[in-house]
């Protein structure tokens, strides 16, 4: 499709929508609408917010605005839901998953482990999955670690930071890198029940939510084993990856 943004038009392979006008869908529509999706091929061309967006980005950046996020479908080839807060995010992304629309949340992928589960359910059900992601998984000095992580053997102790105080915002990122960096160890990690509510961060045990989480997402059918299909893998004695 042919794109016009100001005086210029150019070809945009894909052209995604933004649920959600802050934070990070601000930073992506800016960034891919000022130059860089001319490069790449990608191009924000719907957006929805639940409070008024500034004309002047409207017209700077060349995108329309929608009164409701559902509105896109059928007009967008993906969508980012970009909300700051993951309080919402079922709502706003399930009608996207249902229509088969490519759906990006911004992290946290939800506000508990139970709301995770069924939003990764409900793109299984559809055969449309959904992603949500950290670059910092792929980020080069994560990667070095990863390579360099004999050199610190035995490993004690592993200590992760960030430049933000904002927890629920932030430790998706750390997590992430942190999974990265040692992913043989990470795999004997025990997670723990994490919710976010309007109070604050909060933990709990294995036994709450999680349990929860096992229980909705109970082992898909696959066709054949594979590094993506523990269960069937398990089943026939063959590695899972």
């Amino acid at each position: 499709m042919v794109v016009q943004i100001g005086a210029g038009r150019f070809r945009a392979a894909a052209s995604p929508g933004v649920v959600g006008y802050e934070g990070h869908g601000v930073l992506f529509t800016k960034e891919l609408n000022a130059g860089l999706g001319e490069r790449i091929g990608l191009v924000v061309t719907q957006v929805w917010h639940r409070g008024p967006v500034p004309r002047e980005d409207r017209d700077e950046y060349g995108f329309a605005v929608v009164t409701s996020p559902e509105q896109m479908i059928g007009k967008v080839d993906g969508v980012f839901i970009a909300e700051t807060l993951p309080f919402r995010y079922p709502e706003l992304a399930a009608p996207f998953i249902k229509a088969g629309v490519r759906t990006f949340l911004n992290r946290p992928l939800a506000a508990s482990a139970e709301e995770a589960a069924r939003l990764i359910k409900l793109g299984r059900d559809s055969g449309n999955p959904v992603l949500a992601a950290s670059a910092l998984a792929v980020d080069p000095r994560v990667l070095e670690i990863r390579t360099r992580r004999g050199e610190s053997a035995p490993l004690k102790i592993v200590n992760v930071t960030g430049p933000s105080d904002h927890f629920w915002n932030y430790v998706p990122h750390l997590i992430s890198a942190l999974v990265s960096a040692l992913v043989r160890e990470s795999r004997k990690f025990k997670p723990m029940t994490c919710r976010w509510t309007r109070q604050g961060f909060s933990s709990g045990t294995r036994s709450s939510s999680f349990s929860a989480m096992d229980r909705i997402l109970k082992p898909a059918p696959c066709a054949a084993p594979s590094r993506w299909c523990p269960a069937a893998s398990r089943a026939t004695g063959t590695a899972s990856g």
